[in-house]
Formats: C-alpha cells, structure tokens, sequence
C-alpha cells in the first residue's frame, strides 16, 4: 500500500504574496522540497502531525516535502538503492544494509525505541526466568523479533534451543488466528494492539524494550527503526535539513501528546496504522528522535546482533563512523 502526497507551496510566500502568489508558492516549493519515503507501521506514525501544516505548531518547511509510504520492505529497499529519496525511515538493520551497499545515505536518528511485546494468556508469567519450558510462538525466523528475543534469552541463562520450545509463524495473521493453541505469543505493533481489543485472555506478559534496557544498562531502548539522509544534504542544505528536523520533532512530540488528535488524521494519511489501532500503537511504540552521535552506542549493540546471526559464512561486520550523522 503506497501514499504519495505532493506538496508544495511555501507559507511565507503565501502570506507575503496573498492568494495570487500560490504559482510562485509552487514553482519555489518545487526546488526547495524533499522527498521522504517510509515503511508503513508505527515507525511512520512519527510524520503524520508534520503533514498538517494547518494545526498548530506551524510547519517550517510549510506543505513542501513529498512523503510516500511503503508496506514492501524489499520495494523500498529496491527504491533507496537507486537515490529516490531524499530521507527515508527504514528498520535499522536496513539502513545500515544500504550504508554497505554505497547507497549515500547515513544514519540521522533513531525514531522508535521499540515496539515489540510478549503477550501471554498464562498469568504466572512476570519475568524471562518465568518462560523456562514454556512454549513461544514468534513471528518469523531469524526475523528481528527472533533475533531480539533469543538474545535476551541466552543473557538471562536460558537456552532458547533447549530450555523452551520456539515455534514460527509465518506472519503476524497466522500467529493471531491460532491463539486458542497458543499461551504465549511474541508479537510487534500493530498487532499487540489488536490481539489485546481482540482477546481479553491475552495481556502484555514483558515489555521486550525494558528487557533490552536491563541486559544492557542503557537508557536508550530498542532502536528498531531510524532516519537516514543522503549524506550531502545536512551539509549542501543546512538550512532546509535544520528546519526538516525541528518540524520533525515537533510533530513527534505532537502525536505522543495528542494521540486522540493523530488517530483521527489517519483516515487521510495512509501509514499502515488504522484510527481504530492508534492510541494503543502510540502509547507502545516509544516514538521519539535521538540523535546519531547519541544513539550509536545503541544501534552498534542492535547491529551486533545480526552479525551474530548470520549462519552462511558471510563477511560482514558492523557499519563504520562515517555510517553516523555527526553534529559538525
């Protein structure tokens, strides 16, 4: 599913020029915009306020950026590998794909801590020592949630290979239509968010981001998805990616602030994530912006756990300093 909305025009203009300005508006908007491309989900969740130029804060950058939306990780991956778009917010470990590929784009911030969850019909469940012979459904091998969840498993001294039972679903659907065999299930937002309105047995056994913050000591939680720019931009338009970033943020903290509001604007802006599911995904996504000098520390212990993963021989290693944004 894929949104395009094409923008343009520049509010100082319009409000200097008056209504008769609207072509000049467009034609300045034109060279002046940027193109932003993001995977649907909750990471997406964080543009919505920036693509209401009308609401409150004002929008720096006006209605001039370009935004799309893409449910394909692979088409969109496809599309950042040839440049066609300005900034992107992918998965993390996407990014930093790109970044070896020589795709030109780096890392500028992390948007969401997490949103992973464990749901559980069993109430005795407190704690990961709790999940010891218990069987797990999770959605997808080797995907970032299997990934995530034996690494916090192995550092709480279970063997996910011996001491309980994992089991694979092939999607998020498939896992959710089979709870009735289930007690413990493994799943990202949206889905956490429709499987609580959808089964009053199930409740949020562990919070996977606090779990990752306490086997790390970091206050920084699950850096999931990120902001990446081609690497000319914070330096060839300083001024335009300040103001980018500044809109960016404000609407960040808009949304947390005002979910309610954001739930009612989805029903223009498709971003994968239904009025019905917003205030349960925004309350549980950790949307936020930190910077990359900030979170790198975070994203090379995130990364880290691919490499460790990799079970084919393959040569890679983690992404270098120059895969960072830096404040300079």
């Amino acid at each position: 599913m894929k949104q395009r909305l094409i923008i343009g025009l520049l509010f100082t203009i319009l409000v200097l020029g008056g209504c008769n300005a609207w072509d000049k508006a467009y034609e300045e908007a034109g060279s002046a915009s940027f193109t932003v491309a993001s995977i649907t989900g909750p990471a997406a969740l964080g543009f919505i306020k920036a693509m209401e130029p009308s609401i409150d804060p004002q929008v720096r950058l006006g209605d001039t950026v370009y935004y799309s939306f893409e449910e394909d990780e692979g088409a969109l991956y496809a599309q950042l590998l040839e440049g066609k778009a300005d900034m992107a917010v992918v998965p993390t470990e996407i990014a930093a794909k790109l970044y070896s590929e020589g795709a030109g784009y780096q890392l500028a911030a992390v948007n969401t801590g997490g949103y992973l969850y464990l749901l559980s019909a069993d109430e005795s469940i407190s704690e990961v020592s709790d999940l010891r012979g218990k069987a797990i459904t999770i959605v997808g091998e080797k995907s970032v949630a299997d990934v995530v969840f034996r690494q916090l498993l192995m550092q709480n001294g279970i063997d996910p290979n011996n001491d309980l039972t994992l089991t694979y679903a092939e999607s998020a659907e498939t896992a959710m239509g089979n709870v009735a065999n289930s007690d413990l299930i493994l799943l990202s937002e949206p889905w956490v968010t429709d499987l609580l309105d959808e089964n009053s047995d199930f409740s949020i056994a562990l919070d996977i981001q606090e779990e990752w913050m306490g086997i790390n000591e970091n206050e920084m939680p699950l850096p999931l998805t990120c902001l990446i720019v081609k690497k000319e931009i914070p330096i060839d338009r300083a001024e335009e990616w300040d103001l980018f970033v500044a809109d960016y943020k404000d609407s960040i903290d808009w949304i947390n602030s005002k979910p309610a509001e954001t739930a009612k604007l989805l029903d223009k802006h498709e971003v994968g994530i239904t009025k019905e599911q917003a205030e349960g995904v925004i309350s549980r996504s950790n949307l936020d912006h930190w910077d990359a000098v900030n979170s790198k520390q975070a994203v090379e212990k995130y990364l880290s756990l691919f490499l460790e993963a990799e079970a084919d021989g393959t040569e890679v290693s983690l992404p270098d300093a120059a895969f960072y944004l830096s404040e300079e």
